[in-house]
């Protein structure tokens, strides 16, 4: 999925809706048992799966859309091409695809069609672009990962693919480079094209293959990074230490200590009015520059927060999941929320 300005997803974890993406009026939400598309609009709901269209997947990792509207499915059974009800899906006898696992999927500005398929252990990536597959592993190329937690496609704007898991990976059109680590974590980009990392507690800034060590005061695990419309960093941490947020201005750091309810921050993401929303395991929790909010209303009481996408017909749209198995997706337009579950808008679990 990738929504525009978010494209970061947590894959294996206890929540039941692995990734969403949005295009048009719709809001596509993939699961762990099949794909639900709801219009934001009227509120329709349609569920793809197979009992009700012979959809070929069960787990839907990751999902994306390309510029036509045709929808693309990153699956525990391969890559699924969804266009309407009609699908076709590429695996290992139609493809050069090592395996069926499909961990990542993301729509590029020029079409091309980038998967992470994981096979014995190894990680691929591999390039459609609609007649022809290119496939980059550590056989070919200096893709070389065999684990991970989070995997992350990013795009800048002269076209250059980045691709994290572990190591960061840049693709220029023709050539892939690697920047070596202990484990970066995760990524995100700003507006100038500039790259931000996390290792370990250590935030660095990536400007033309040059590393800055921006000396983040936490000393515990970065797990989130985003960069607002003002150009601020914001990185959030582990369930390690003190509950804390911290914002990186270009020139120095802010630590918010207060107000924080839960040690872990899944996802970080802004509103039209610059309001930071904070995902966690503990509900959704709101930052207007002074003071934190937090509100379980129209969410679950127990809600694991794992993926935002705000600003989408001027309202956040959260994606959750716990333990009692009541995930589900809320919207959120200023005043009122609306909560989504499986067991009372038939979302797929």
């Amino acid at each position: 999925m990738n929504a525009t300005g978010l494209q970061d997803k947590v894959f294996f974890n206890k929540n039941y809706c692995y990734s969403l993406c949005s295009y048009d009026d719709k809001l596509v939400v993939g699961t762990s048992y099949g794909i639900q598309i709801r219009n934001v609009n009227s509120n329709a709901v349609e569920l793809l799966n197979y009992e009700n269209i012979g959809l070929p997947a069960r787990i839907v990792f990751s999902v994306d859309h390309s510029n036509d509207g045709t929808i693309w499915l990153g699956c525990d059974s391969g890559l699924i091409k969804l266009k309407g009800q009609t699908f076709y899906r590429y695996d290992m006898s139609n493809s050069p695809m090592p395996g069926n696992f499909v961990l990542s999927v993301y729509c590029a500005k020029n079409g091309d069609i980038w998967s992470a398929v994981l096979s014995n252990g190894e990680i691929s990536l591999l390039k459609y672009d609609g007649l022809a597959w290119s496939i980059y592993n550590s056989s070919n190329s200096v893709i070389n990962s065999s684990s991970g937690y989070n995997f992350k496609f990013v795009e800048i704007s002269t076209g250059d693919i980045y691709f994290l898991c572990e190591d960061l990976y840049r693709f220029d059109g023709i050539n892939w480079s690697v920047f070596s680590s202990n484990f970066y974590f995760t990524m995100a980009v700003d507006s100038s094209d500039n790259i931000y990392l996390t290792e370990g507690s250590v935030v660095y800034k990536v400007s033309n293959g040059s590393f800055v060590n921006l000396n983040s005061p936490n000393t515990f695990q970065n797990v989130e990074i985003f960069v607002d419309s003002l150009q601020n960093v914001w990185v959030g941490k582990s369930a390690i230490g003190n509950k804390a947020l911290y914002k990186f201005n270009g020139t120095s750091w802010t630590t918010y200590l207060a107000g924080i309810t839960d040690y872990n921050i899944n996802e970080i993401v802004s509103d039209k009015q610059n309001n930071i929303w904070l995902a966690t395991s503990g509900g959704l929790q709101k930052f207007n520059g002074s003071t934190f909010q937090i509100n379980y209303v129209g969410l679950p009481s127990n809600a694991d927060v794992q993926d935002v996408i705000p600003n989408y017909q001027n309202k956040l749209w959260v994606a959750g999941g716990v333990l009692d198995d009541n995930g589900g997706i809320s919207s959120y337009d200023g005043e009122n929320w609306n909560s989504y579950t499986r067991y009372n808008s038939g979302l797929l679990h």
